[in-house]
């Protein structure tokens, strides 16, 4: 044995040691090793001490939670099996492959993945062949990307069916605001007395704002000095026949023998009679006043008025007497200005003018202001115009010729009404036509007309008394002397704007005949309803007279 192959105070070499590693342990040798005593629970420690590790002991086989490592790198040798290079990826199966298909993982195939996704090269080695060749090919979106409305299914369908983010509703569209706007008051609005529960009551028990008082009510209190008269209220000042506080002139001597008989006289103090006079006091102490009570005989007054309040008691006015009794009684006569409630008008007509400003006819209604005026907006149902063109009323329009009017056949038909914009409905037209012809051998022809488009049902008939006694004759005859009975002869017509026959004549030129001509006319659309005359012979006219009218009435 070398000194070499010997470790120092050991005395045996390595190789030997070497050659008895697979022989069974010698017990007494671990003291060679190191100080302490060897067992089962020590270990060489690395000071040649035989120890127990801190912290316990640990077997030679062990596992550890992923939690337990908490710095460092795996080696990929640990892994997975096989060869980890730049060119072999993790395979689910845990094994180090390369990637097959179309993406050879050159740098580039890299670089291309790196500028679809935004990650490192590292992010995608979990990435299939067949997502490889995707991500490459530009199959996948960016990490960050966008997308139009058409790109989402039934999108656009489901934005339609909203409301924009900013819109407004009708009063229609809110279930029931119309009815809970009915229900309330407008924002700016005012009320009468009556409508306000108990305020006529509150009022009838407070005074006036502006009050006046008579001294007889004034039965409390004092008054303010100030409010007595103008000038300064002092112990020096009194209070003058001119409302003012100014100091007496002249004197008083103020010796208590004068106050004395002062007082005795009219049993106030000295104080209240500073004001007198040097002479007024010497007439005091000489008995020449009188005293504060005393009496006068009715001789004794020789001027000025009496206060109507000491003549007799209640209400002294305009519309009251004194009575033997000495009371102020109203007599049965009016003062010739005086009121009247409602209920005292009992008979006769208010003039229009009393109710209202403005001017009252046939157009106008008296407002609650007292005014006269027109409702705005209102539909005029029953209305009379004196003229040969107007516009028809809501039901019953009243129309009469204010002037007369002339028909030749040389004109062919003249429009003799015109009432304007009769509406869809239902209508009973009568025109009463008062006419003269020219010559007993002159006829009146009559058509009616509506110019709406595509009228309904038409029927209308013209009737007159003629000369006819026991058959017709068609000569108008609004006398009837030769006769004992006259004939009714009439004419009929079904179609709009057709004049079937005239009549032939009159019993007497330029004397009035009558004329009734009437239907029913049905109408679906608005338009103007015309009465055209005509004359039977041509240079013989017709003259339609004023006072001719039109009732027309609408039925359904």
């Amino acid at each position: 044995m070398t000194s070499r192959g010997r470790k120092k105070g050991i005395g045996i070499t390595r190789s030997e040691i070497r050659q008895n590693r697979s022989q069974a342990p010698i017990p007494y040798r671990t003291t060679f090793l190191a100080s302490g005593t060897a067992d089962t629970t020590v270990f060489l420690r690395g000071d040649l001490v035989w120890a127990v590790p801190v912290g316990g002991t640990v077997t030679y086989s062990h596992v550890h939670s992923t939690g337990d490592i908490t710095s460092g790198i795996f080696n990929p040798a640990r892994l997975g099996s096989g060869t980890a290079t730049v060119t072999t990826f993790l395979r689910g199966d845990g094994s180090w492959a390369a990637v097959s298909g179309s993406a050879d993982g050159s740098m580039s195939d890299h670089a291309a993945l790196l500028g679809l996704q935004g990650g490192t090269t590292a992010e995608y080695y979990h990435l299939t062949s067949a997502q490889w060749a995707r991500a490459i090919a530009g199959d996948w979106a960016s990490a960050t990307h966008a997308h139009s409305i058409s790109d989402i299914a039934s999108l656009w369908s489901i934005l339609d069916a909203k409301a924009s983010a900013t819109h407004v509703h009708t009063i229609a569209q809110v279930t029931n605001l119309q009815t809970t706007l009915d229900g309330k008051a407008s924002v700016t609005h005012v009320h009468t007395i009556s409508d306000v529960t108990g305020l006529q009551t509150a009022l009838d028990s407070k005074a006036s704002a502006t009050l006046t008082l008579s001294a007889g009510q004034i039965v409390g209190g004092r008054f303010d000095v100030s409010l007595l008269g103008s000038g300064t209220a002092t112990s020096t000042t009194f209070l003058r026949g001119d409302g003012s506080w100014a100091t007496p002139s002249g004197s008083a001597d103020g010796s208590m023998s004068s106050h004395q008989a002062l007082t005795n006289l009219l049993g106030g103090t000295t104080n209240e009679y500073y004001h007198l006079t040097s002479a007024q006091w010497q007439g005091v102490v000489n008995a020449g006043w009188a005293s504060a009570t005393h009496v006068h005989a009715a001789s004794d007054v020789t001027s000025g008025v009496f206060s109507r309040t000491l003549l007799g008691s209640l209400s002294a006015s305009t519309a009251s007497f004194l009575r033997g009794t000495g009371e102020w009684t109203p007599i049965g006569w009016s003062s010739a200005t005086h009121n009247h409630a409602a209920s005292e008008i009992n008979s006769g007509t208010i003039a229009t003018a009393r109710l209202g400003s403005g001017t009252a006819d046939n157009t106008t209604y008296l407002r609650g202001d007292s005014t006269w005026q027109a409702i705005a907006g209102a539909t005029p149902y029953i209305e009379r115009f004196n003229t040969a063109t107007c516009s028809a009323a809501a039901y019953i329009t009243y129309q009469t010729l204010a002037a007369d009017q002339i028909a030749s056949q040389s004109n062919s038909d003249t429009v003799m009404f015109a009432t304007l914009a009769v509406g869809s409905g239902t209508w009973n037209f009568s025109y009463n036509v008062i006419y003269q012809s020219a010559a007993t051998t002159t006829g009146i022809g009559i058509r009616v007309n509506h110019t709406g488009a595509s009228p309904g049902h038409f029927v209308a008939m013209s009737n007159f008394v003629s000369t006819g006694g026991a058959a017709a004759t068609g000569v108008a005859d609004q006398v009837q002397s030769s006769q004992t009975a006259g004939i009714v002869e009439g004419k009929g017509e079904r179609v709009l704007n057709t004049k079937s026959s005239f009549t032939v004549g009159v019993d007497t030129v330029s004397a009035n005949c009558l004329v009734v001509y009437s239907g029913i006319l049905v109408v679906t659309n608005s338009g103007d309803l015309q009465l055209k005359v005509t004359s039977e012979v041509n240079g013989s006219n017709i003259h339609v007279k004023a006072g001719s009218h039109l009732i027309l009435q609408k039925v359904a």
